[in-house]
């Protein structure tokens, strides 16, 4: 199985059974702009740009039965970015690190099951250097 980003959607190709499913978009997002898929295969992330004047959009999805887990509340957190730049989850599957992107560059460390925010920090630097990867320590939760 593959995912990938078309636009404002998910979709999930099946390579076996030449087959593919979709998770739609927001109505209101300007376009997916990163998608992570948690290490037990459960669960997708999906981050979407958010209009002029509104935070990033970020919900996590049930792979199986393609149904919202959670919507995680970006517009309570210190982000100011429209956009979210990269995801990653962490090797329980338990939390979900976050990448903002311009102005502020803000990482957030998630406990998504409960939509809470266990830490966060600003990444970018004052010659203005973006960042666009972000990763767990592989032994670390």
């Amino acid at each position: 199985t593959v995912l990938y980003p078309a636009g404002s959607n998910v979709v999930i190709y099946n390579i076996e059974q030449k087959t593919q499913k979709f998770i739609a978009g927001t109505e209101k997002s300007e376009g997916c702009t990163a998608i992570a898929v948690s290490p037990n295969r459960k669960y997708v992330a999906v981050a979407e740009r958010a209009p002029e004047g509104e935070k990033a959009l970020l919900s996590v999805y049930d792979l199986h039965t393609l149904k919202k887990r959670k919507n995680l509340p970006t517009a309570t957190t210190e982000i100011t970015s429209r956009e979210i730049v990269c995801m990653a989850f962490s090797p329980d599957s338990k939390g979900l690190l976050t990448q903002g992107g311009s102005p502020d560059w803000t990482l957030v460390y998630w406990l998504w099951e409960r939509a809470k925010v266990g830490a966060s920090a600003k990444t970018g630097t004052q010659q203005g250097a973006a960042v666009y990867q972000c990763s767990f320590n592989p032994v670390d939760n």
